[in-house]
């Protein structure tokens, strides 16, 4: 298990109030004007992790919306159920869905709050409370970098030339300010690269200092647009510091990472195995349909288990890898690299800003 440090939160503050409700008939025509105590209805209700948070600026981790999976015991398919959030004196609806042929709906809360459902079936009603941080899994780990200087729990990588590339991993260029992390790249003032003919590169560089076993680690990031540099975020084998450890028995994960070129825009997953001692890629681009590399937050986040990888951004599920077997720990990195290329002008598209960084146990 990770090491856990004395202001990583372990119960995000949540707020308002929510709603889940199954009905038949009749529907309630207006809200209720007062509502049953809590009461056990038999409803099984999962939440995810908070996932979804897309958005211009920097944000609470603990504000983060989540899908929650509803069965209704007995229901036949095409039980509605409804999502709804007490605000401003009123039941607001947020999300609605009939239940499938298992009894089961998937909803989504935009935004965390303290959660209820109530059922009316048959003409019996009953609320049961729902609280998104009991009902899902359990929060390992939360970094909001909110102190003004990177905590103890990062190392900044500070590691010599990178061969062709002339790259040279520099602890400045890793800055905390205003709750965001932002890692960058720039020109090195006092050294060519005999390969290229340009400056060389000084490139911010982080690796958790804790191991994580299998669960959901996330990250809410700001990747640049310009496509002559590339921000990556990635789960490596092996100890913090040292260099990647890919065997039969452990991989490399990107959970994502920018490229291509402006033209051709990508955005990437992949995972990296060892097969017959060969180090092999199996790089996948995610569809730009999801808004992913356009300038905003998202949060993006990989669910590892022993039979593979479920890549995520903001909640959706974008790609699955199975693998025969990936034994754990393994830790985190961050990083902001540069090409073969000049960079670009402006500051912000040398840049990638991570907003916080969590990680779940296993549903």
């Amino acid at each position: 298990m990770p090491r856990i440090d004395a202001r990583i939160v372990l119960a995000p503050v949540l707020t308002g109030a929510l709603l889940l409700t199954a009905w038949t008939a009749p529907r309630w025509s207006a809200p209720p004007a007062a509502d049953p105590g809590p009461a056990d209805t038999g409803l099984v209700v999962r939440a995810e992790p908070q996932l979804i948070e897309p958005g211009p600026n920097a944000e609470a981790a603990g504000a983060a919306g989540y899908w929650v999976d509803v069965e209704v015991p007995d229901a036949s398919a095409g039980q509605a159920v409804r999502l709804e959030v007490w605000a401003e004196g009123r039941w607001v609806v947020e999300d609605e869905g009939p239940t499938d042929d298992k009894g089961e709906v998937r909803l989504v809360s935009p935004e965390a709050a303290y959660s209820r459902i109530v059922t009316l079936i048959d003409g019996a009603r009953s609320v049961t409370e729902l609280n998104p941080t009991l009902a899902g899994p359990a929060l390992w780990l939360s970094e909001e970098f909110d102190d003004g200087l990177v905590s103890e729990l990062w190392l900044k990588v500070d590691q010599p030339d990178e061969g062709p590339t002339c790259s040279t991993s520099d602890q400045d260029q890793v800055v905390e300010a205003d709750g965001v992390m932002t890692l960058t790249v720039e020109e090195d003032p006092d050294r060519m690269c005999r390969t290229t003919g340009l400056p060389a590169r000084l490139n911010g560089h982080l690796i958790y200092r804790g191991q994580l076993g299998y669960g959901t680690t996330a990250a809410r990031i700001r990747f640049p647009r310009n496509r002559d540099v590339t921000g990556q975020f990635w789960l490596q084998p092996g100890d913090p510091g040292l260099p990647w450890l890919i065997d039969d028995n452990h991989e490399g994960v990107l959970i994502g990472g920018t490229a291509g070129t402006e033209a051709h825009p990508r955005f990437d997953t992949d995972v990296h195995t060892s097969v017959d001692g060969v180090i092999r890629s199996s790089r996948r681009v995610v569809p730009t349909d999801l808004g992913v590399n356009d300038g905003q937050f998202h949060v993006y986040a990989v669910r590892w288990m022993p039979d593979g990888y479920t890549f995520l951004i903001d909640g959706n599920e974008v790609r699955t890898v199975k693998a025969a077997t990936i034994l754990p720990p393994m830790t985190v990195g961050l990083a902001m690299l540069a090409p073969r290329r000049a960079l670009p002008t402006d500051a912000a598209d040398r840049a990638m800003d991570v907003d916080w960084f969590r990680v779940w146990a296993p549903s």
